[in-house]
C-alpha cells in the first residue's frame, strides 16, 4: 500500500517537473555545412534569400571555387551581402539585440510560447508587439449647446487654449505693491 502511494507521488512529481519553460536565445548566426551566414533582422523574405545564397555558396565552396568570407546580411541593405559595405558579424549581432523588446511582461511572453511535449518554448522576439498605447492629443473644450437653437449666440471660432492657474495664485494680487526705491547720491 505504501509502495503504491510512493510510486504515484513520484509519477506526479515527475509529470510536473517535465513541464518547463525554455526561453530561446537571440539568433543572428545561421550555420551551414560549409559556412552559413549572419543576419540580425526578422524579415522572412530576407532570411529565405540569405538561405538560398548560402546554399549556392556552399555548393561553390564544395568544389573550391569560392574563398570569400561568410556573408553578413542586414535590413539596411536588403537581399545583398552587406559585408561589401563594411558590415561585420558584430553589426548583425547588434541588429538582433536592437530588435528585442526592452520592456515586457512575463504573461505577454508566455502568451506567445509554443507548447511542446517537453514544455513551453518562448521565442526570443516574443512580446515585442505592444498591445497597449498612450494617446496624447490637445484638450478641446466641449462646445456650448442649448436645448433650442438660439440666433443670438456667435458661431464657434474653433479651439481655444485652456489656461489652468494654481489655487494659491488666486489669493495673490495681480500687481504686487512695490516699494519706492531710495535714491542716494554717492560722493566719493
Amino acid at each position: 500500500m505504501n509502495r503504491g502511494i510512493f510510486i504515484a507521488s513520484l509519477l506526479c512529481l515527475a509529470a510536473t517537473a517535465s513541464a518547463q519553460t525554455i526561453f530561446e536565445p537571440v539568433r543572428f548566426q545561421y550555420p551551414g555545412p560549409r559556412g552559413g551566414f549572419y543576419y540580425g533582422g526578422d524579415d522572412p523574405r530576407q532570411l529565405a534569400a540569405a538561405e538560398r545564397n548560402a546554399a549556392l555558396l556552399d555548393a561553390e565552396r564544395r568544389f573550391g571555387v569560392v574563398t570569400q568570407p561568410v556573408p553578413v546580411y542586414s535590413d539596411l541593405r536588403p537581399f545583398e551581402d552587406a559585408r561589401r559595405y563594411g558590415f561585420t558579424p558584430t553589426d548583425a549581432y547588434n541588429d538582433a539585440q536592437q530588435s528585442l523588446p526592452r520592456y515586457f511582461r512575463k504573461s505577454e511572453l508566455l502568451r506567445d510560447a509554443m507548447e511542446t511535449p517537453a514544455g513551453h518554448i518562448v521565442p526570443a522576439r516574443a512580446g515585442g508587439e505592444r498591445r497597449w498605447s498612450i494617446d496624447i492629443h490637445p484638450a478641446t473644450p466641449a462646445p456650448f449647446r442649448t436645448t433650442t437653437p438660439s440666433r443670438t449666440t456667435a458661431p464657434s471660432r474653433g479651439q481655444a487654449p485652456v489656461i489652468v492657474f494654481p489655487r494659491e495664485w488666486m489669493d495673490r494680487p495681480a500687481f504686487p505693491e512695490s516699494k519706492p526705491r531710495e535714491l542716494r547720491a554717492d560722493a566719493r
